[in-house]
């Protein structure tokens, strides 16, 4: 992945994320720009299920989409590692920028944030968390975005949203109690349940159809 600091969309100035970036002794950031990479070289990515992954070669930096195959819950596409895990004391902030491809069938969700599986899609096709994984992300499903945590807690933070229109998702996790939850940079609502396993990135869908999401840029920080 190469490392810019002005992101389509939105920018570090604006990001929800500003609160965590204390100093690099205080500090992990991890940005990603989608640019060069295709369905082949996943880099620090891992590839699940045989997705088919595609680069836009018009697009502003660089944007992947990627398509499920025939197995719903063994599609993702996730760091190689865990990136981070709540912990007391530890300030988490993620912001990402993408898309839904489908915004009509029932049976179809998307998902992007952080999950316990680097291998598997973190919601089921409703939507809602699979109560054997955890996830602190964004689930899309019919044109609504919901905030997931946990292995069962859902809020709705948007709806009425179309196929291909991006937004900026992002949420604040602070310590082990609370989740801040932003769309487009503005503040949204909190959650109380912080799951606290080893979260992997993930970009995963529960659908046997082709159709995905699309990611242009994600940017997490956290305190050491």
């Amino acid at each position: 992945m190469q490392i810019l600091t002005k992101y389509k969309g939105g920018s570090l100035a604006n990001s929800p994320t500003a609160d965590a970036l204390l100093s690099p002794k205080d500090a992990v950031e991890v940005r990603r720009e989608f640019i060069t990479e295709s369905s082949t070289t996943a880099h620090t990515f891992v590839i699940t299920g045989a997705p088919t992954v595609t680069r836009s070669s018009t697009a502003e930096s660089g944007v992947w989409t990627t398509t499920t195959n025939a197995t719903p819950a063994a599609y993702a596409l996730a760091s190689a590692v865990p990136v981070t895990k709540a912990a007391s004391g530890r300030l988490i902030s993620y912001e990402c920028y993408a898309a839904m491809t489908d915004v009509t069938t029932a049976s179809i969700a998307m998902f992007v944030g952080l999950s316990s599986s680097g291998t598997l899609c973190p919601v089921t096709t409703a939507g809602v968390p699979d109560a054997t994984r955890s996830s602190i992300g964004f689930a899309f499903i019919q044109g609504n975005i919901l905030g997931c945590f946990g292995s069962a807690g859902t809020v709705t933070l948007a709806t009425g949203n179309t196929a291909g229109t991006f937004r900026r998702l992002g949420f604040v996790v602070k310590g082990t109690t609370t989740i801040d939850w932003y769309i487009d940079g503005a503040y949204v609502t909190s959650s109380t349940t912080v799951p606290t396993t080893a979260m992997f990135e993930s970009y995963s869908t529960a659908a046997a159809a082709a159709t995905g999401v699309s990611i242009d840029w994600t940017h997490i920080a956290y305190s050491r």
